[in-house]
């Protein structure tokens, strides 16, 4: 693609789309995603919670994204030759976000949008329980797996089986979470980060780019089995993933600014103004999660750099990047 080609891309996803209201890929990732943890009094309410606890983040913002699907299972307008896709991660945000409605708003006709697609993807686990990616992305040929979207799934089948009793979705739930202990190269979901030799799941496990906020989301799904399935092993992942985490956040922090991964240019690729609110949203629930001072300051940290001024430059520095790469 050339530069000219991907600035028409961008300009259209990224601002005619919304400006024009109709549906893209940005339109839909852009929507607000407040963390529902962000106190010991929210933590309390979430472990206490009837019939099924609200999930750490709030999407129910994302049931209102208008589109046409004959089996009503979200699917992004990714441009040609791609073209409109499930994404697993994206369809169960929305998932959670029907969960939600019908647990916080009583919508009784969200419990049957989030059932279809905990069935949708009880169908679709394979074998193995992945949640798998059909389409080829970037250096991901399909079908590929990523650790993001199986915590978000286990996290929607674990939901799914407390509100109904339903075995299947305790075994899709665990079987999700199965290979986090495999690492990636034999088809699991780990890898080492190598700065300081700590495990840490992949979100796009041909790359090891080491996405941080793929990394701090897959550790939920970990600490929510452990806690309503009583699982010492995923409360045993978990805990290591704390402990990488905590190791790994200064790598992550400039002096004026957060970064989005750790890959081959290491320093250079700087999260945008909307992911820095969604991983500083993130910190604050791990911080709750785990009961860890460190995190804790470091959720503190990143928002204190969130100020008008490094926003405006990682959105030169972050729009350049797209511009020239990706």
């Amino acid at each position: 693609m050339t530069i000219w080609s991907r600035a028409i891309s961008l300009a259209g996803n990224y601002a005619l789309a919304p400006l024009l209201g109709k549906n893209s890929t940005s339109t839909y990732w852009y929507l607000p995603d407040p963390p529902n943890i962000k106190t010991k009094e929210d933590l309390a309410r979430y472990h206490n919670f009837k019939p099924s606890p609200f999930y750490v983040v709030d999407y129910r913002s994302r049931v209102s994204y208008k589109f046409t699907s004959p089996d009503r299972i979200l699917r992004l307008p990714y441009p040609e030759p791609i073209g409109p896709q499930v994404n697993p991660e994206a369809a169960f945000q929305c998932a959670l976000g029907w969960h939600d409605c019908y647990v916080l708003d009583r919508t009784k006709a969200a419990r049957e949008q989030f059932f279809l697609y905990a069935d949708y993807f009880a169908d679709q686990q394979t074998p193995a329980g992945d949640f798998s990616y059909l389409f080829d992305w970037f250096e991901n040929t399909a079908p590929w797996h990523s650790a993001l979207a199986q915590s978000r799934g286990a996290s929607m089948m674990l939901r799914a089986y407390l509100l109904s009793g339903n075995d299947r979705y305790m075994r899709a739930a665990l079987l999700s979470l199965d290979r986090f202990d495999v690492d990636c190269a034999d088809g699991g979901y780990q890898a080492i980060f190598e700065p300081e030799g700590v495990v840490y799941f992949e979100e796009y496990p041909k790359e090891k780019n080491a996405v941080i906020n793929g990394f701090m989301a897959s550790l939920f799904a970990l600490y929510e089995l452990g806690h309503w399935l009583d699982n010492r092993r995923c409360r045993d992942i978990f805990d290591l993933g704390v402990h990488s985490l905590e190791r790994m956040l200064p790598y992550y922090t400039l002096p004026w600014w957060t970064l989005y991964d750790r890959g081959a240019d290491a320093g250079k690729n700087v999260h945008s103004p909307r992911y820095q609110k969604m991983v500083i949203g993130y910190l604050q629930v791990l911080s709750m999660l785990s009961n860890n001072p460190t995190i804790y300051n470091y959720a503190k940290l990143w928002a204190r750099l969130n100020t008008p001024q490094n926003r405006t430059r990682a959105y030169l520095i972050k729009a350049r990047r797209k511009l020239l790469y990706r």
